[in-house]
């Protein structure tokens, strides 16, 4: 997904307003349906599943789920993932949309940045870019 939005913004000549409003409503219609009516029925359905404290536990992942951020609430939590697999984490495996959905806010700011910058400039911003995401990393 990020190779797709990647390409499909590099191919473009200019990157503008309706370039990135035509690909976001595309995106949206494709992920937030569906993720959507996932939630709901999440919702819906783990208090009749669960026990009460698995239920409030829902509660909270299911917030951070909806606003695309079970990957950053993992991390607030130092929690591993696999450890979360053991847990009645039923939204673990929602943190990959959350790293697309983030993915999808930071790459048309960093790559209308490397096109203003120029060559020469833009290539030390990624190069700074990635340093900088690798030594966060560690």
């Amino acid at each position: 997904s990020g190779y797709l939005m990647s390409s499909i913004l590099a191919r473009e000549l200019v990157i503008d307003f309706k370039v990135l409003r035509c690909f976001y409503t595309r995106r949206f219609k494709r992920i937030v349906p569906l993720y959507a009516l996932l939630i709901l029925t999440l919702y819906l359905s783990v208090p009749l599943l669960l026990m009460n404290r698995d239920v409030i536990k829902f509660q909270l992942d299911a917030l951070w789920a909806a606003t695309f951020a079970t990957n950053i609430h993992s991390i607030n939590k130092e929690v591993n993932y696999f450890s979360e697999l053991y847990d009645s984490n039923v939204l673990t495996h929602t943190w990959s949309l959350g790293v697309e959905i983030q993915y999808y806010s930071i790459v048309p700011v960093i790559i209308i940045s490397q096109s203003k910058l120029g060559r020469s400039l833009g290539l030390l911003f990624l190069f700074v870019i990635m340093t900088a995401s690798l030594a966060y990393q560690s």
